[in-house]
């Protein structure tokens, strides 16, 4: 066996990536250009440039990203929406509501009211009393008068209400320091 076929190559190859290692990529403006594009990659000068006074009405990049669209007229299987706000206030809303939650297929819409006291019995009498197994309602958290030494008593006495009304969670806004809250409950 010829030794010389087997070392000529690998001194080769050990020789490219010596000369690669050598070679500072990190400076090499073709490099640099390559990897970053005009951006300019590490090193760019942070303080104010043109590109900062591009206003976003004015920025349209080129899209990159080339992909098939599928439009799905209605879920395959029963849906829950999860996430939904008041938007139907009027019983006629909420019917249209419903029939578009049959036309894409979702089953049950979670709303996220946050609303209290006579406010948050509205929307069951609104949602939960005609619509009973469509809309599941989270009701808030009264955060007034928090300070008052009976606020925690209030606010169990509440939420026990609430979920006597049919209402399955709590959305919580804290108008008052996260702190303060914390030591109440």
């Amino acid at each position: 066996m010829d030794v010389r076929k087997i070392w000529v190559p690998v001194l080769a190859i050990a020789g490219a990536l010596a000369l690669v290692a050598a070679k500072n990529w990190a400076t090499d403006p073709e490099w640099v250009k390559t990897r970053y594009g005009n951006w300019g990659g590490p090193g760019v000068d942070p303080r104010p440039g043109a590109m900062d006074a591009v206003a976003l009405k004015d920025y349209a990049p080129k899209v990159s990203l080339m992909v098939s669209e599928t439009q799905v007229a209605k879920a395959k299987y029963p849906a829950i929406d999860v996430h939904s706000h008041i938007n139907a206030k009027t019983p006629e809303e909420v019917r249209q509501w419903v029939k578009t939650m049959d036309e894409v297929g979702i089953k049950t819409s979670v709303i996220l009211s946050g609303a209290t006291g006579e406010e948050f019995d509205k929307l069951v009498e609104l949602y939960l009393k005609p619509y009973p197994d469509r809309f599941q309602l989270f009701c808030g958290l009264d955060t007034r008068d928090i300070d008052k030494p009976d606020y925690p008593e209030r606010a169990v006495a509440e939420l026990v209400r609430w979920r006597g009304r049919l209402c399955c969670g709590c959305k919580i806004t804290l108008v008052q320091p996260r702190s303060r809250l914390s030591k109440c409950l």
